[in-house]
């Protein structure tokens, strides 16, 4: 947003030096990354979204699948309170865990703009001053 305020603003010396086009050239560019930047987000959350809905049959198909090929009986006393654990563990797990990781790539993506603002070098333009009279 800030790249489109300064374009607009600067419009006037970009039309008398004739820089329209590759200032149009890197506009296209940076909606192009911003764009593939918001479908990479999209599709981890709507990953991690399903991953929260379906961790709870997920677990308890494979949990009471392989107790019922184990042999062990399957009563309505052992079933629902595992379930229900398993929703507890959804909340907790599903759901904090990927926004934590969502956290993480956000810090270090910030921490990567950080360290190329800090690396950057500084041109100095040596200008002679000379005092004049008039």
């Amino acid at each position: 947003m800030q790249a489109y305020s300064e374009f607009i603003y600067g419009c006037h010396t970009v039309k008398m030096y004739n820089w329209e086009k590759p200032m149009e050239n890197r506009i296209v560019q940076m909606r192009k990354n911003e764009l593939e930047s918001i479908r990479y987000t999209s599709r981890f959350r709507a990953f991690n979204r399903t991953q929260y809905f379906i961790s709870t049959q997920l677990l308890s198909l494979a949990t009471f699948g392989s107790a019922w090929l184990l042999g062990y009986p399957l009563t309505i006393a052992n079933t629902f309170p595992l379930i229900m654990a398993f929703a507890f563990m959804r909340d907790n797990i599903a759901c904090w865990v990927p926004l934590a990781f969502e956290k993480f790539n956000e810090a270090k993506l910030a921490s990567k703009r950080i360290h190329a603002f800090m690396h950057l070098t500084v041109k100095q333009e040596h200008q002679s001053s000379t005092n004049t009279l008039l």
